[in-house]
């Protein structure tokens, strides 16, 4: 259907269709998903935690769900921060969200060094200050045509990895995306040794959960006060 909608087929794009764009869950709604998925798999998922995975995971039901049933397929559980961020780095580095990632970058660009460059390309982006490339460098560095990178970042702009702005592309600002961006470059274009990425992105994630709880209750704050 996404392609259909994006012109992928020979039938005219969004014909007799209309889009309607779907926000991720607010707390509330991605809170009762969280607790209803700890119930049914008997995770032992406490307030604290639940409240981070929102965060982390910015309302994403598929997101909360994978970990969740992470969780219940390997007989672990969610009662702290450091069992939901070892179970987030399983499945950024090789479970579901590694894989749905990784279909997507696939079905977009199917040559394995095309892929590897648009990696470095988009993990390098998302370092820079703001976040942005202009079209030209990206078809000067992959080696394409500005034809063929239009079409990629079309494709990626799709599927909410990147932003397109004609003369410009912007890697999306999403906290798993990026993760697993600077992850995957490390792994399979700066060819790191796999425990000390792991490690590393452990880490990371460890230290990430009490800045992302005390931005989330500051905002809680605010808002009653206002």
């Amino acid at each position: 259907l996404l392609g259909a909608l994006n012109g992928s087929f020979e039938v005219p794009a969004g014909e007799g269709a209309r889009r309607i764009h779907l926000d991720y869950l607010r707390d509330a709604e991605a809170g009762a998903l969280a607790e209803a998925l700890s119930r049914k798999f008997a995770l032992g998922l406490n307030d604290e935690t639940r409240d981070l995975i929102i965060q982390q995971f910015e309302g994403n039901p598929y997101f909360i769900s994978s970990v969740l049933r992470a969780a219940h397929d390997k007989g672990r559980q969610v009662a702290s921060f450091g069992d939901f961020q070892k179970l987030y780095v399983d499945e950024l580095l090789g479970g579901r969200i590694h894989q749905r990632f990784g279909r997507l970058l696939e079905e977009v660009v199917p040559s394995p060094v095309l892929r590897r460059g648009l990696l470095r390309v988009l993990h390098e982006s998302a370092s820079n200050a703001g976040g942005k490339a202009p079209v030209e460098a990206l078809s000067k560095r992959l080696g394409v045509e500005p034809a063929e990178v239009v079409r990629v970042m079309k494709d990626l702009h799709a599927h909410e990895l990147a932003g397109f702005y004609s003369t410009y592309v912007e890697t999306t600002p999403g906290v798993v995306w990026r993760d697993y961006l600077k992850a995957v470059y490390r792994l399979h274009v700066a060819v790191e040794p796999r425990a000390l990425v792991v490690a590393d992105t452990l880490v990371e994630a460890l230290k990430r959960a009490p800045q992302t709880m005390a931005r989330h209750y500051r905002r809680e704050s605010a808002l009653k006060l206002g």
